[in-house]
């Protein structure tokens, strides 16, 4: 997987937020040891150097919130993080910018995702190709998800002839209900321009 970006989410104000969550959480424990009658403090006390303070606090606080963001609808929608994780149908419908000759063609659109990474990798029926993301960049923006992505494409051994590497760049449009999009993208190769459009449905 790779970084990408997200227009409307700020991930520093939300480990901002998880910092201060953090520092609650330590001075919670503090206020229970005391009131056992240990009158030490964490994290500067053994408890603290075995948990190597408030990174490890941090950290666990970050990954759990990061988990319950993507799984949680409610969370997901305040902080518009869609959970775009699963297995996509397609169907293709390419067009070569030189010959006009029009191609469809049907595969399978496989995303993982976490706040900070994301990878996207397409793969046809007919497996004459692989495509992998390098980058990619969400946004919301009139009451759907859009995600831009660039790829490179690796044909194998059974690609036609003329189906070289080659890299190229993609945009999908999500419904609201994430169970739906509609791309377009542009295949970018010196001597096999092609350009098209797919309908994606989500595998449940």
């Amino acid at each position: 997987m790779h970084k990408y970006t997200n227009e409307n989410f700020n991930l520093v104000g939300f480990s901002s937020l998880i910092t201060a969550v953090t520092l609650l959480f330590i001075y919670g424990i503090n206020l229970f040891l005391k009131k056992i009658g240990l009158d030490i403090q964490v994290p500067f006390n053994i408890l603290g150097i075995l948990l190597i303070g408030g990174t490890i606090y941090f950290s666990v606080l970050f990954f759990l919130a990061e988990k319950l963001i993507l799984r949680i609808p409610l969370l997901s929608k305040i902080y518009k993080v869609p959970n775009l994780n699963g297995s996509w149908e397609i169907k293709g419908n390419g067009k070569n910018n030189k010959t006009e000759k029009v191609n469809n063609w049907s595969g399978k659109l496989e995303i993982e995702q976490t706040l900070e990474r994301i990878s996207v990798r397409l793969t046809t029926t007919t497996s004459t190709s692989t495509s992998k993301s390098l980058t990619a960049a969400l946004r919301f923006d009139e009451g759907c998800y859009i995600l831009k992505y660039d790829y490179d494409n690796s044909p194998n051994n059974s690609a036609p002839k003329d189906m070289n590497k080659h890299s190229g760049s993609c945009e999908i449009r999500f419904t609201k209900d994430l169970l739906e999009g509609i791309a377009n993208y542009t295949n970018i190769m010196t001597d096999r321009e092609t350009y098209g459009t797919m309908k994606l449905t989500k595998v449940v």
